[in-house]
């Protein structure tokens, strides 16, 4: 019941921590046991000559090859999630910076507009005021 909640909740292609360690987990405790299987089955065979005193570090070498693999695959996956999320933040902030340099772009142009008009206004008050005390003629 808990995994389709989990499904509903997050895509399957979400990166999912609990999921990679469990499958580590799982990964380690069955390569763990066949090689200990492996070991029993060389130590109790009985045949002196056939015996490799190496046998345990080799199976143990084996299992954490494979986990090292494992992991490196997972890992592996990871970071082609974590780019195509990366890309899409890049995109989103281009998009971003080019919006905002319209924006400032307009800004300065309605500025440079409104100073233009108040220069316009100012002149031409101080022309009234300057006409207004003028000697009538």
């Amino acid at each position: 019941m808990s995994e389709n909640k989990t499904s509903q909740t997050q895509p399957e292609s979400a990166f999912d921590p609990l999921k990679m360690w469990t499958s580590s987990v799982d990964t380690w405790t069955r390569l763990t046991r066949e090689n200990i299987d492996r070991v029993q089955s060389f130590y109790h065979r009985g045949d002196d000559e056939k015996r490799d005193p190496g046998a345990f570090f080799t199976t143990g070498l084996d299992a954490w090859t494979q986990l090292a693999f494992d992991g490196i695959e997972r890992l592996q996956s990871f970071y082609h999630q974590v780019a195509e999320v990366e890309s899409a933040a890049y995109e989103r902030a281009k998009k971003s910076a080019q919006d905002l340099s319209e924006m400032v772009s307009e800004s300065v142009a309605v500025a440079t507009d409104v100073t233009r008009e108040w220069h316009k206004i100012g002149l031409e008050t101080a022309r009234r005021s300057v006409r207004a005390f003028r000697p009538a003629e």
